[in-house]
């Protein structure tokens, strides 16, 4: 594996030429083969552990013989790292014979970017690996990532874009809220039109007026009838 350890962005002859030959997938597509990258996260190795890494499912997974570009924005919070070592490697391996193969990448203008190559049978298994420095030497350091990148390829697309999984759940996200609020409204204005519950409506046949409550209900020409009749017998 070959590390790029310059500021500025390698192009497709001197990454070919560090490597030796054209890899088939030379041209990066952009895409971003790591989900939940949007936020920054952070790596911290105690001062006993010198073995402190992350691992990163990588989706779709890596075919062997295949190149990929890592790109990522580094901030050395405590320690002294100025390498960051990566490995596309099985997450049980990180220390054993994994390390023998691992790509260091110099920390430059707070940035890491390199080339790794799948040389993995099992690259169905395999996950990106990053230490909190160089394996052997993470005690005491803490180091936040943000703008992790892996794309196939060796040259990088410059921007920073999310992996496609995290677009569509954000899509999703957005819409739910969208829908959230639509609903919210519909309730707020069916509330506006109900009556208070203090107010009592009864159909109009059983209300009486105020008149009709303070004078009483006046006897009608067949109930003055009625009685007439029951004076009789």
């Amino acid at each position: 594996m070959i590390s790029v350890n310059t500021p500025s962005r390698p192009t497709k002859d001197s990454i070919t030429a560090a490597l030796g030959y054209t890899p088939a997938n030379a041209d990066a597509n952009g895409v971003n083969l790591i989900s939940g990258t949007a936020k920054s996260f952070e790596i911290q190795a105690s001062s006993s552990n010198n073995y402190v890494f992350a691992a990163f499912d990588i989706n779709p997974k890596p075919d062997i013989g295949e190149t990929y570009t890592i790109s990522a924005d580094i901030e050395v919070i405590e320690g002294n790292a100025s390498e960051i070592a990566v490995n596309l490697a099985l997450k049980n391996e990180y220390w054993s014979g994994a390390t023998a193969s691992l790509t260091k990448l110099q920390i430059i203008n707070n940035h890491i970017l390199g080339v790794l190559t799948c040389t993995r049978n099992d690259a169905d298994v395999v996950s990106l690996i990053i230490y909190a420095g160089v394996p052997g030497h993470t005690a005491n350091n803490r180091i936040r990532i943000s703008h992790l990148k892996l794309e196939r390829g060796i040259v990088p697309n410059p921007v920073w874009t999310p992996a496609p999984e995290d677009v569509v759940v954000r899509s999703e996200l957005d819409a739910l809220i969208a829908r959230i609020k639509v609903l919210e409204a519909q309730h707020n204005i069916q509330s506006a039109d109900e009556p208070d519950d203090d107010i009592k409506l009864l159909p109009m046949g059983d209300m009486d007026t105020t008149e009709d409550a303070e004078k009483g209900t006046e006897p009608t020409d067949s109930d003055a009838d009625i009685a007439n009749d029951n004076m009789e017998i």
